[in-house]
């Protein structure tokens, strides 16, 4: 699953948002295979995600690879699975960045 949206609340259907919405969520989601939720409001954070959208205020997402086990680890069985469905989403992220950075440095 992959949560978008956690309390990104200055944000949330602006330009920017939607733009990384559908340039980044939906485009993980179709290599993944994943859909893509938002998490309650009820629910908590604390992660890296979490703090990365509070401190620079940018949109985030949480890619969960496997099911929930109680409090155990994911089985080693399902690695090759997970990994067929995220090999690819460094790369497409790398390159992201990449362009973003490329754009940003052409407007100055």
């Amino acid at each position: 699953m992959i949560f978008w949206g956690y309390h990104q609340w200055g944000l949330t259907h602006t330009t920017k948002f939607t733009r990384d919405y559908y340039a980044i969520a939906e485009t993980i989601s179709e290599l993944t295979k994943y859909p893509i939720d938002e998490p309650e409001s009820y629910q908590q954070g604390g992660g890296y995600t979490d703090c990365f959208i509070e401190e620079f205020e940018k949109p985030a997402f949480t890619v969960e690879i496997g099911q929930l086990i109680e409090d155990s680890s994911l089985p080693l069985e399902e690695f090759p699975d997970i990994w067929e469905r995220n090999k690819n989403v460094g790369l497409f992220l790398a390159e992201k960045a990449f362009e973003r950075k490329k754009n940003s440095e052409s407007k100055k």
